[in-house]
């Protein structure tokens, strides 16, 4: 359990729920769309075909590898296509697969994302599906399904489709071969997209996740900090792969014109990506975001060294026998110092005195942040208080406001779990969701009463709150 970030626990305990007959559901009260679908499918099957979990660290094991290999083929085909040398294109291929690695380490959902969004940059690098041809269908078929398989990975790659459909319509010798055959072919590959939004719709009543949507809450207006400072606290190793991106970002005027139809729709969308998309959520939210949210700096620093070598005097440089033993030296390195992110076995270590507390202190458990664990583990269910596993009824009682203990009351909640991360005296303040910012509503109360346990890992208490004591 350690192995794995805590928010995975999420996906494990509805995919398991699934794979069950029990429904869509974390909690077994509130049914639940909030998650990447994919991701959550996978997992469900996995649980499904092997009668339990147990095959499920080899899943994942597995899928991480396998994520990681088609990264380097993709990005090595990509990197091909500039006519660098072989070991060259290799190297660099292998960087930026282990780069790719690190997010997938976290065992979310871009595991999927990442080989899916290269996949779609070098299909449509084929000019042939703008041919004009009989096969136009077939290749809108296949573009049309890979981008289903993108976006039910990770439902915010709407964006970047939408950047690469912009970027098609304003090339005028993309625009002048597009076909009905075409159209016809991506609309039959999207289709599934959309049966999935009209699927969330009448089942749950929201087009998007809930998860999604209890993070952008808002009380007001206007641009917030926390999505780019979450960039910029990253490790400075990690910063410097945003560097070349920066530059191609920079380089695009004085490359353009070596650039096909299809270079100009792709490479410009892909490298905007994620500026795009850390502008919209600092607008619509304050919450921080985590490691894997960044997914898309990796299929956009294979296409900004793509980019990169284009330029003469950088590839004269990379065909030289010194750069080529330095870029050999670089990847061999890169391979053999991989590291898992930092995960928190703390949450795990608390999770478990949780886990044991439960089993004689039957009752409905509440809890915001770090509730993953605790709510796999758990038999009794778990209210995830900040909204990431409820519904859009849950979300709006945060969006009004209500004192924190009046929405533990109509769940009928028994123990409250809070997670104090700075010490305190006298009462605690809980406020819910924990990671939202000022721009956010909350669900606030004060628990002053002693709770009925209480734990210390690595700096943070977890205790227990009783809130209908039995009195003798």
């Amino acid at each position: 359990m350690n192995f794995v970030q805590d928010d995975f626990f999420y996906y494990l305990k509805v995919a398991s729920n699934v794979a069950s007959g029990n429904g869509s559901t974390f909690n077994g009260i509130v049914p639940t769309n909030g998650y990447h679908p994919l991701w959550m499918w996978a997992l469900a099957g996995m649980i499904r075909i092997g009668h339990g979990i147990r095959f499920v660290p080899i899943f994942l094991g597995a899928s991480i590898w396998l994520a990681t290999m088609a990264s380097y083929f993709l990005a090595n085909s990509l990197l091909k296509k500039v006519n660098v040398e072989s070991v060259v294109a290799a190297s660099l291929a292998v960087y930026t697969a282990i780069y790719a690695m690190h997010v997938f380490n976290y065992g979310m959902e871009v595991i999927f994302t990442v080989p899916a969004m290269l996949g779609l940059i070098l299909l449509l690098q084929q000019e042939t599906w703008s041919s004009g041809g009989d096969k136009d269908w077939i290749y809108g078929v296949a573009i049309g399904l890979i981008t289903t398989l993108m976006v039910l990975s990770r439902l915010d790659t709407v964006i970047f489709a939408t950047l690469i459909a912009f970027g098609i319509v304003l090339q005028p010798a993309l625009r002048a071969k597009i076909r009905l055959r075409l159209l016809i072919g991506v609309g039959l590959g999207v289709s599934p997209l959309a049966a999935y939004f009209l699927f969330n719709r009448f089942i749950f009543g929201i087009w998007l996740p809930v998860s999604g949507m209890a993070k952008q809450l808002r009380l007001d207006h206007g641009f917030t900090s926390p999505a780019w400072s979450s960039l910029f606290s990253k490790s400075p190793l990690q910063l410097l792969n945003v560097v070349p991106i920066l530059v191609a970002i920079a380089a695009l005027p004085w490359l353009w014109k070596v650039l096909r139809p299809s270079e100009r729709a792709v490479y410009p969308a892909t490298l905007l990506f994620a500026f795009v998309y850390l502008a919209i959520l600092s607008w619509l939210s304050d919450w921080q975001l985590w490691g894997w949210y960044f997914y898309m700096l990796r299929p956009a620093l294979v296409v900004a060294l793509v980019l990169l070598l284009r330029a003469p005097w950088l590839k004269r440089l990379t065909e030289s026998p010194w750069m080529l033993g330095v870029l050999v030296l670089v990847a061999i390195v890169d391979i053999h110092t991989v590291q898992l992110p930092q995960q928190q076995p703390e949450i795990v270590a608390a999770a478990r005195e949780i886990q044991q507390f439960s089993l004689t202190h039957p009752g409905t458990y509440a809890m915001g942040d770090r509730s993953g664990a605790v709510g796999y583990l758990l038999d009794e269910p778990v209210i995830q208080t900040e909204g990431l596993m409820m519904d859009a009824p849950y979300l709006e009682l945060i969006r009004k406001q209500l004192p924190l203990r009046e929405v533990l009351k109509r769940y009928n909640v028994r123990y409250y779990v809070g997670s104090a991360k700075k010490p305190f005296t006298g009462c605690f303040n809980a406020k819910e969701p924990a990671q939202a910012g000022p721009h956010s509503s909350h669900l606030e109360a004060d628990f002053c009463e002693a709770p009925v346990a209480r734990w210390s890992f690595a700096g943070v208490q977890t205790m227990i709150f009783d809130l209908h004591p039995q009195h003798p």
